[in-house]
């Protein structure tokens, strides 16, 4: 190809895309408000959750969310464990906020974190709460990390008002961050929302 072709290809790519800059960045900002559209979270307080779902633990354990309530509130986060942003920065935040309490997991509350990521493996599961538990630096507490299926995933998240879409083009779930605190009988009772 002769020079004076090349150049002319090249500054022909190169208005391309300059022209289509603007375009691209409107589409972009048009789906990710589409992705976003009933990503949220719905006031549930006072309402039960289905203490009956089957789970498996970190440990590979058939478990239902009964095995978790009873006799202690518990402290519910939803996350997956291969989020590389939001879903880390939420736990840190978890781990920086129990680190200021007296009070320990287990003798005084539960934690329980289940993947909303129908795919993830107890494998991941137990992973994940390794590093957690090292960074909160307690030693062995009672948190608890869960995976499940798709079903049971959406009628917990449902239960307590935790509304989500998953982004199949960026392999990702779009989701707001928030805590939801339950009695022993799996009452919601407070939300915190955001990453403090």
């Amino acid at each position: 190809m002769k020079r004076s072709h090349v150049r002319g290809w090249l500054v022909g790519a190169l208005m391309a895309s300059v022209l289509l800059a603007p375009i691209d960045a409107q589409a972009n900002r048009q789906r990710q408000q589409e992705l976003a559209k009933g990503v949220t979270i719905k006031d549930r307080l006072g309402k039960y959750i289905p203490l009956q779902l089957p789970f498996t633990d970190h440990q590979g354990n058939a478990v239902t969310l009964k095995k978790f309530f009873g006799d202690k509130p518990v402290l519910l986060t939803l996350n997956y464990y291969r989020c590389k942003t939001l879903c880390n920065v939420q736990l840190n935040q978890v781990v920086k906020g129990l680190k200021g309490l007296d009070w320990k997991p287990g003798k005084n509350y539960r934690i329980v974190t289940v993947s909303i990521d129908p795919r993830e493996s107890a494998k991941l599961a137990r992973e994940k709460r390794q590093n957690y538990l090292k960074s909160y630096g307690r030693g062995e507490v009672d948190w608890t990390f869960l995976v499940g299926t798709q079903a049971n995933i959406t009628r917990l998240s449902n239960a307590v008002g935790f509304h989500y879409k998953y982004d199949k083009k960026h392999d990702q779930y779009i989701h707001v961050p928030a805590i939801f605190f339950l009695t022993g009988s799996g009452r919601l009772t407070r939300y915190l929302h955001g990453l403090k």
